[in-house]
């Protein structure tokens, strides 16, 4: 690489890529609408190459950094389908609050997703009307945190974006002893009944 630059691993952080679907426990907590969201997304963190192929960036996004996009484009991409990513299908929050928004926002990006099999896009409007989660008690938000921590996802200080803390090649971590850890640490995600 070139003077000044240190990878990822050398600054304690790993690389890579992972579903951001986390089954079966997105099953039991989120809409069927999130959870098609969450299936057709993945997390990953940005290299070399994706930082020329990603259109639309305002401001430069360093190496590591994790984001995530839509599996679709990414695997058009990657077989050479289309020479650069398309507008729209990736993102790059600056913290867990900011992820969830712009996840849910790629909606969007799924109903005009040149990438996406005709199949998956019925089943995006099947989708689109909310249905009950199965368990409630935890906001959706708050279950997106959750599942961050589970990965290993980490949230940098003053909205300097997310990165990889542990190794992908890990299973999530146990749901209800991340879930007790954020609750002591972050109370205010976890909103007392009135």
């Amino acid at each position: 690489g070139s003077i000044g630059t240190v990878d990822a691993m050398h600054e304690g952080w790993y690389e890579g890529s992972c579903p951001m679907a986390v089954v079966p426990d997105d099953t039991l907590y989120l809409t069927e609408n999130q959870q098609f969201i969450r299936n057709n997304l993945e997390f990953f963190s940005a290299t070399k190459d994706h930082l020329e192929v990603t259109p639309g960036r305002g401001t430069p996004i360093l190496r590591g950094r994790v984001g995530f996009r839509c599996v679709h484009c990414s695997r058009a991409y990657t077989s050479g389908k289309c020479p650069r990513m398309v507008s729209g299908s990736v993102s790059f929050p600056l913290n867990f609050t900011a992820l969830y928004n712009l996840a849910i926002q790629k909606q969007l990006h799924f109903k005009n997703c040149p990438n996406i099999p005709a199949h998956l896009k019925q089943s995006e409007t099947d989708c689109s009307r909310p249905r009950k989660r199965i368990k409630i008690g935890i906001p959706s938000m708050t279950y997106w945190h959750i599942t961050c921590h589970r990965l290993g996802i980490v949230e940098l200080p003053n909205n300097a974006g997310l990165r990889f803390g542990r190794d992908l090649n890990l299973d999530p971590l146990p749901f209800q002893s991340v879930r007790i850890e954020l609750e002591q640490e972050q109370p205010q995600l976890f909103p007392r009944p009135k």
